[in-house]
């Protein structure tokens, strides 16, 4: 039938109702592309592939707007990460004046940075970072500074899954939290405790630091000036 033909339309209709050898073929025609268009088996073909084109997007968000030692001793988790998840998208939080520490190293796809260095500029940067989380729609992020503001941080990005030590209040920010360990442990077995309760469980703790040009150069003039 033509779009907007209502007489055509009305005539089918008429003949549905009138002729049961019509109807029986309408029937058997709708029933032939119900089972193979919409069977289960294309359904859970579509599903799974659906299921694993998500997967392959996983965008993943890690904070760290720790110190020095934190962002150098996170670097195994960082690593493992990547290489666990491969296809994934791997963003990294952290402060303006540690981002050298990270701005070269291969495994982290994205480096964002917090610019909160004058107290009076605190609360207008922290509303942008938001908004640019909020837009990056991330799928899981990972605390590795467990603080308050960067739960807070982590819950606003509104991503489904948040990793991290879970807080005495507000607990909520952080859904996929865990707590934290009797005795001692230290900041690199910290952050791969919270892979691990992400399903991702490697202990390696090989340290690697990825050095520019601009780097080796600083360094070998800095040796020759000093005749070493």
């Amino acid at each position: 039938v033509t779009p907007k033909d209502h007489q055509a339309l009305a005539n089918v209709v008429i003949k549905i109702l009138r002729d049961f050898q019509f109807q029986k073929e309408i029937v058997f025609l709708a029933r032939k592309r119900i089972e193979e268009e919409f069977s289960l088996n294309n359904r859970t073909t579509e599903y799974a592939d659906v299921y694993q084109k998500v997967k392959n997007e996983t965008r993943i968000l890690v904070i760290n707007l720790g110190n020095v030692k934190d962002v150098i001793l996170s670097i195994p988790a960082l690593r493992i990460l990547k290489k666990e998840i491969p296809q994934a998208r791997v963003s990294v939080l952290t402060t303006s004046t540690l981002r050298f520490l990270l701005q070269h190293y291969p495994y982290i796809d994205e480096l964002l940075v917090y610019n909160c260095l004058l107290r009076s500029k605190c609360l207008f940067d922290f509303k942008e970072i938001i908004k640019s989380l909020i837009f990056k729609r991330f799928d899981v992020t990972f605390d590795f500074s467990n603080t308050f503001i960067t739960h807070v941080m982590s819950y606003l990005t509104l991503a489904g899954r948040r990793y991290g030590y879970k807080n005495r209040i507000l607990r909520f920010l952080i859904n996929y939290g865990i707590d934290r360990p009797y005795g001692l442990l230290d900041s690199v077995e910290q952050k791969l405790l919270v892979l691990k309760h992400f399903g991702i469980e490697v202990k390696d703790y090989k340290m690697e630091l990825w050095s520019s040009e601009d780097d080796f150069e600083f360094i070998d003039n800095f040796f020759k000036d000093n005749w070493i």
